[in-house]
């Protein structure tokens, strides 16, 4: 049997041209190439919601070659906002943050600035709202960028039903689902015709159900009638305004209005008004869709009475309660030049953030960690790697956590407002 041998010449030549196959062979990215992302977003109470966001941010990470983790942190007993501060604290979390009302402001020191992307924002779609500006831009620089994911204004809520039979108002009368109304029925909508309405509703048994603690639904809603009725707590050159006449003439309003309210309203949380509404026993809130969103599932003839319409007017105009939510971008991020759209936009054009949730038709897909089986809402990721969750999970209709005390801001329904500026600047449509 002979032996196969090989010369030294035919081993080199071999070798070079295995080198020269490999040096030519064409670069396999691999399918996360681009980097990683880690969010900490707001748990949206309103079902479909996260699982729509989850979808959007997947297809974004897919089109730009990025991992994204996403975890739902929970605003009941304020978890998201002791989150955010534990991790300005230890300089360590996730890369990008949620945050509401002024925690912008709060973290500003530790947040990366982000003129790029809302300059890319805003020439795409317009300016940006002057309460939300307020709260996200320190030293002319924006250190949070808007989002209509947890960004709420809070009109009424009504029972067309209720309204109907015991006040004989027809408020789709009064505010049709278009363009085609009439003045002088909207200018009959005040505070005047409201107190009168919440007193025929209490007796019949449908009381209207407005929170009066420390919770954010509270806030905005006294806010907005504060100022409806003139009174101003700080004005825009930060003077202390709150002892004046206008401010006795609302707090005498409001002892007569609450009398016409369920007794418990004074413990209630941001869940409270919610559910008084669901329940079918309350007759009109002041909220964001969320109420009807979550009465569409556990109590579908409650949500068909249900009419979402302006606020009642005051001596000064007419306002609404509003919350705006930010998206910031830690300075001690380990992933900062993925974050950043310049970075992370593709040739097609795809850049961060991706749409808002609210802005595409509501989706029930879940995200799946493994094939074949469901994965938490709390937490949901990009990858097949399952994740711990961080949030604890109450029901939809329940889930709506106390909102941090006095953060909260006010903008008028015909001009935008902010709790230290009462410069009217914007106007929002009805």
């Amino acid at each position: 049997m002979s032996r196969s041998s090989i010369s030294r010449r035919k081993l080199l030549t071999t070798t070079a041209l295995a080198a020269a196959s490999a040096v030519t062979a064409p670069y396999v990215r691999h399918s996360y190439a681009a980097g990683k992302l880690t969010l900490g977003v707001w748990d949206h109470w309103v079902p479909g919601a996260n699982n729509t966001l989850t979808k959007l941010c997947n297809q974004w990470g897919e089109a730009n070659k990025v991992e994204v983790t996403i975890d739902y942190i929970t605003s009941q007993g304020d978890k998201d906002i002791l989150t955010a501060s534990a991790e300005a604290q230890a300089r360590a979390g996730h890369d990008i943050m949620s945050h509401r009302a002024w925690q912008i402001q709060v973290h500003r020191a530790v947040l990366e600035p982000l003129d790029e992307v809302v300059k890319a924002l805003t020439a795409k779609a317009g300016p940006i709202s002057p309460v939300a500006e307020y709260l996200a831009k320190h030293d002319g620089k924006w250190f949070g960028i808007p989002t209509t994911v947890g960004s709420q204004v809070k009109p009424c809520c009504s029972r067309l039903d209720l309204y109907k039979q015991h006040c004989g108002l027809d408020l789709t009368a009064m505010f049709p689902a278009n363009g085609n109304r009439d003045a002088k029925l909207i200018e009959s909508w005040n505070y005047d015709l409201y107190l009168k309405t919440a007193e025929q509703l209490f007796k019949a048994g449908f009381p209207i159900g407005l929170p009066m603690g420390q919770t954010s639904d509270a806030i905005d809603s006294t806010g907005a009638m504060f100022r409806a009725f003139g009174s101003v707590m700080v004005d825009g050159e930060d003077n202390i305004k709150v002892n004046s006449d206008a401010t006795r003439v609302a707090l005498e309003y409001f002892k007569k209005l609450m009398a016409f309210n369920p007794p418990e309203v004074y413990a209630w949380d941001d869940a409270g008004n919610n559910r008084w509404l669901i329940s079918g026993k309350g007759a009109g809130i002041q909220n964001p869709p969320s109420a009807w969103s979550v009465a569409k599932r556990d109590n579908p003839k409650v949500a068909e009475q249900c009419w979402t319409h302006d606020m009642p007017h005051g001596p000064a105009g007419r306002f609404v309660g509003q919350l705006p939510f930010f998206y910031g971008l830690w300075s001690f991020s380990q992933n900062k030049s993925t974050g950043n759209s310049s970075r992370t936009r593709s040739r097609r054009g795809n850049s961060w953030p991706p749409p808002s949730a609210t802005t595409c038709r509501r989706s029930r897909a879940t995200t799946t960690s493994t094939p074949g089986r469901r994965s938490s809402r709390r937490s949901a990721r990009s990858t097949t790697t399952p994740r711990a969750a961080t949030s604890s999970r109450a029901s939809p209709a329940t889930r709506r956590g106390p909102m941090s005390p006095r953060r909260s801001t006010t903008n008028r329904s015909t001009r935008s407002w902010s709790p230290r500026s009462a410069r009217a600047t914007s106007r929002s449509t009805a």
